[in-house]
């Protein structure tokens, strides 16, 4: 009996110290929002110069970890998906969404994974922006090698 109770504690023991140990990977959430009727954590972001900057914690073992992100607003149609690539070499990164894949106003289900495990899932919702760099970019290439660059022609609608 004494066995049994020596076991029972040691048990007890491992199951007190690991809550110590453990450690949530995924989005800061800062809410919850309900989508399709089932309420999630979630983060807000603002956009940045060049888009959204999405921070995600993750293990920090240098395995491959993919943030799948699922576009879940309501729109006519297939859903979008995208997949980005996750730098898992300290416990806390940040991943650019690009305004030319991401829509601002829109909210997108995150599934984080790393390596095979499936660590951390949330939805994340794009504020917009009403400056027109974020809403559509353009490069300007250079027709000829004799125009400066960053000068634009005027060309009247009748001739093009």
């Amino acid at each position: 009996m004494n066995k049994l109770a020596a076991l029972l504690l040691a048990v007890l023991a491992l199951g007190t110290s690991s809550p110590a140990l453990a450690r949530n990977y995924g989005i800061r959430a800062t809410g919850t929002l309900a989508v399709h009727g089932v309420t999630e954590a979630s983060v807000r972001l603002s956009p940045g110069v060049a888009g959204w900057y999405l921070q995600l914690d993750v293990p920090a073992d240098a395995s491959t970890c993919r943030a799948e992100l699922v576009d879940v607003s309501p729109l006519p149609g297939p859903l979008l998906k995208w997949v980005e690539q996750v730098p898992n070499f300290a416990a806390s990164v940040t991943v650019p969404l690009d305004p030319q894949r991401y829509i601002g106003s829109h909210t997108y289900h995150l599934t984080l994974r790393c390596g095979l495990r499936e660590l951390a899932h949330g939805l994340v919702h794009l504020q917009s922006s009403s400056e027109a760099r974020l809403l559509q970019r353009f490069s300007v290439e250079r027709a000829s090698a004799h125009e400066d660059a960053g000068e634009l022609a005027i060309v009247p609608k009748g001739s093009l």
